[in-house]
This record gives structure tokens, sequence and C-alpha cells, in this order.
């Protein structure tokens, strides 16, 4: 039987005031393909604050 381990760590996104929402919505469509999927990772969260 094999042992596996998961880690995990908490991500808080602040985005400036101004932002649209449009520039959100495409910085965390970027951000879970380019940096979560392409590194085999999970998000599980909003957008200003989850879980890896």
């Amino acid at each position: 039987m094999s042992k596996t381990k998961e880690l995990g760590f908490e991500l808080n996104l602040d985005f400036k005031e101004d932002l649209a929402d449009e520039a959100i919505d495409a910085f965390l469509d970027a951000f879970l393909k380019e940096a979560m999927e392409a590194n085999g990772l999970g998000y599980v969260g909003g957008d200003d604050f989850g879980l890896v």
C-alpha cells in the first residue's frame, strides 16, 4: 500500500480597486490554466481567497 502525502496552502488575492471585472476574470482564467493545471495543482476558492 502506498502512502500519498498532500500539501496545500492558502492563497489571498488582492486586486486594484479600479480594476475591471473583465481583467480579473481574464487573470483568473490564465492563473487556473497556466499556473494550476499546467503544474498538476488544484485550486478551490473564489476570486479573492482560496486553497492550492
